[in-house]
């Protein structure tokens, strides 16, 4: 491709965002910087196409990465996480250009990046990062810039672990289009960074979001509770195939939905919604009837309903008296007895009479005629 059709093309770009107040435009700097770059650390003609700024959230910055993308971890001071993103054609001009020093045409094949072609291109990247942050910092429009104050760290990323890494939030996205060895391979470089990274100051509100949205994404099981039914373990080993188990029609409003150790979230009531089983809740309705216990009354293998209301469970146990305080003597005293317990105290229980003395042992008789044991032979000597 000639000189004169990269002209044509740059030409036919399109325009360049608006300038940032106070300085140039981040756009303007990363078409200067880049190229400069690229030619002083690898010698490689790079050509700046498009550059896009956006805000995406979580699943959206997902949606766009593939399984060929380099991805780095990005982070600053306040533990702010972004990833940069190197596609697949841009890795393998950087890679090219490293090892035999030109970008050919030839299309490579596509496979995932690994931690060696990470270490490869991490020089051009980390240097990039460093001159576009430094530049926008003394033209005083360093907030425009997404990625600035983050430093790369070691290491690539998977999709998988990407999406461990990220919160869920919105980020900023900053997508550069480059064009390498006269239009041999073209490629995108994104930084993707936290919204408002960038010059805000976190504190107890930025944790208390950051939590909200894991708290919002954790799995919350919870379990419709038709009814329990207490069997005897004979009962379980009939059970077979085709087993009709008697449930009370009582049941069918009285349903528990019940969330992680039986707690209870609702009463609902059991019906059909678009032909299909559903419960609905109980605004504000009473306790549930309490089923018959399972006791002398019950017959052996009978099915019944264990539920219980929560009415019948006592608020609280009833509060002790005081006890009266414990004077010298008084333990040899039963007066103080009488005291805690009242006028119905039982009578204090009598004495013990006095156990007679046990007789002595006999004296064990004298084994005659059994022969004294014989000496224990030598042992045997230990060789050096």
């Amino acid at each position: 491709m000639t000189d004169m059709s990269s002209v044509l093309r740059r030409k036919l770009a399109p325009a360049r965002s608006v300038t940032v107040p106070g300085g140039l435009s981040v756009d303007a700097l990363l078409r200067k910087t880049i190229p400069r770059d690229a030619d002083k650390v690898l010698g490689m003609d790079v050509l700046v196409g498009d550059i896009r700024f956006g805000v995406s959230d979580k699943a959206t910055v997902l949606t766009g990465l593939a399984d060929t993308d380099l991805i780095y971890l990005l982070e600053n001071e306040r533990a702010a996480r972004g990833i940069c993103v190197v596609s697949f054609g841009l890795l393998a001009g950087l890679i090219e250009i490293q090892m035999s020093g030109a970008v050919t045409s030839s299309a490579p094949p596509e496979r995932q990046p690994t931690r060696t072609d990470g270490v490869v291109v991490s020089k051009i990247v980390d240097q990039w990062m460093a001159t576009a942050t430094e530049a926008t910092e003394s033209d005083g429009i360093a907030a425009a810039l997404p990625m600035a104050g983050f430093k790369r760290t070691d290491g690539v990323l998977n999709l998988r672990n990407t999406e461990l890494r990220l919160e869920p939030q919105n980020f900023v996205t900053l997508t550069i289009g480059l064009s390498m060895g006269k239009g041999a391979k073209d490629g995108t470089l994104t930084f993707v960074t936290p919204e408002l990274a960038v010059g805000a100051d976190g504190g107890a509100d930025k944790t208390r979001q950051r939590m909200h949205g894991h708290l919002c994404q954790i799995h919350a099981p919870m379990q419709a509770i038709l009814t329990r039914l207490p069997v005897s373990i004979d009962k379980v080993r009939t059970l077979a195939v085709g087993t009709v188990i008697p449930v009370p029609s009582e049941c069918l409003s009285s349903v528990r939905l019940e969330g992680e150790n039986g707690r209870l979230i609702a009463l609902s009531r059991l019906g059909q919604f678009n032909g299909q089983k559903a419960v609905r809740l109980l605004q504000g309705s009473g306790p549930v009837a309490p089923s018959k216990s399972v006791g002398a009354d019950t017959a052996p293998g009978e099915f019944d309903m264990l539920t219980k209301a929560e009415s019948d469970v006592p608020a609280a146990l009833p509060v002790a008296n005081d006890l009266p305080d414990v004077t010298d003597g008084a333990m040899a005293d039963n007066s103080a007895a009488s005291d805690i317990a009242g006028d119905d105290a039982p009578a204090p229980l009598p004495d013990l009479p006095n156990l007679p003395d046990l007789p002595d042992l006999p004296d064990l008789p004298d084994p005659a005629g059994l022969p004294d044991l014989p000496d224990l032979p030598d042992l045997p000597a230990i060789d050096d």
